[in-house]
């Protein structure tokens, strides 16, 4: 009986993405959300459920909550041995690794979380940014076993889990099997797979197979980044993956780079029409990445200003202009903060900017 039940979850979850697929022109269904990157600052609970009260405004909101990264993971981790202890919380609510300084959520505030975001009708997505951005990750590994393993973290590429490894695909279904149970109930779940660089187009799709059709198995619809899925690929890749477009050329700054990638990466009419759900996630008009300089007044009435005249859900390619002219197969957007360069910003002034842009966003994607 247990095993007939589980099959009639996942069955559900799996229909309901696919529901998601066919909203294609129905705002009703469209998703409107929120990243809060919790790796690279930390958000209390507090202020995060502020966030969630603001993707309550819409029909269809939900807080993406962005936890592991290069120096960071950003929620703690038994595994890893990254453990809240009462010892090492702060007064902010905080918990701080005592070995990297670094702070961190608890599992209990992260309860505390879904349980507010149930009561306000939004979803809460987690991202577990692997194969790239995993040196947070290799930090804590190094310090429970005093060094770091070859057949897992690669050598060459900082930063990068070594995928070609059986190993490393063991670690990452370890570090999903412990936050899908912590986020067991939860409709999505993210993947990650952005900026990574050091393997094959068809190695890559076969690790994006293995882990979502692991993580669906656990009962979630997989979302992941664009950066992996190519032209030559994208015909072997999971159908049932949502993908958080975010850049073409991941906004490379040389030019004969950023040629290079779009000639090998899928665009966004490339995927809508090769059967993927695509999440608009434009790094131009919805990401926010907080500073000192540009928190100003000026800066958030311009982004919200550039939004509300010239973006909308087919306006894919940064500020290029190009529209994809499929409107099939568009799930809905987000607004991204990044918080990489926002030490010394206060809080007030990032919530500040994300009030003022997402309202805007929202009218355009899923009103209520």
């Amino acid at each position: 009986m247990r095993k007939i039940a589980v099959f009639i979850v996942v069955l559900t979850l799996v229909f309901s993405c696919a529901q998601t697929v066919t909203a294609d022109t129905d705002n009703h269904n469209k998703l409107c959300g929120i990243t809060l990157d919790v790796s690279n600052r930390y958000y209390s609970v507090k202020q995060i459920e502020k966030y969630i009260d603001l993707a309550a405004e819409s029909r269809n909101g939900y807080v993406q909550l962005h936890m592991t990264g290069d120096d960071n993971v950003g929620v703690e981790c038994k595994y890893l041995g990254q453990i809240a202890k009462k010892k090492y919380r702060r007064g902010n609510g905080a918990y701080y690794n005592p070995k990297t300084g670094h702070a961190f959520l608890s599992k209990k505030q992260i309860k505390k979380i879904l349980a507010y975001a149930q009561k306000r009708d939004v979803q809460i997505v987690p991202e577990i940014d692997m194969p790239g951005h995993v040196g947070g990750f290799e930090t804590l590994y190094k310090n429970k076993y005093g060094k770091t393993n070859s057949k897992i973290f690669r050598r060459d590429y900082e930063g990068e889990l070594a995928i070609q490894n059986r190993a490393a695909i063991t670690f990452a279904k370890k570090i999903y099997k412990e936050y899908a149970a912590l986020f067991e109930g939860c409709k999505y779940f993210h993947m990650g797979c952005d900026e990574f660089w050091s393997q094959k187009a068809s190695v890559n799709a076969s690790y994006i197979n293995t882990i979502s059709h692991y993580l669906e198995k656990k009962g979630f619809c997989v979302w992941a980044w664009n950066d992996l899925f190519t032209k030559s690929n994208i015909s072997k890749i999971n159908k049932k993956i949502m993908v958080t477009y975010w850049s073409y050329d991941g906004d490379a700054s040389n030019k004969a780079e950023r040629k290079k990638r779009r000639k090998k990466r899928a665009s966004y009419p490339n995927l809508q029409k090769a059967g993927f759900s695509v999440l608009n996630y434009n790094s131009y008009y919805l990401y926010l990445t907080p500073s000192k300089k540009n928190t100003t007044k000026e800066d958030t009435s311009y982004a919200v200003k550039d939004a509300k005249k010239n973006w909308n859900l087919r306006m894919w390619d940064s500020d290029s202009g190009r529209k994809s002219k499929f409107k099939k197969n568009i799930a809905g957007a987000c607004v991204s903060v990044w918080g990489e360069d926002s030490k010394g910003v206060k809080s007030a002034k990032i919530y500040a900017q994300v009030s003022k842009l997402y309202p805007v966003v929202m009218k355009k994607v899923s009103p209520r």
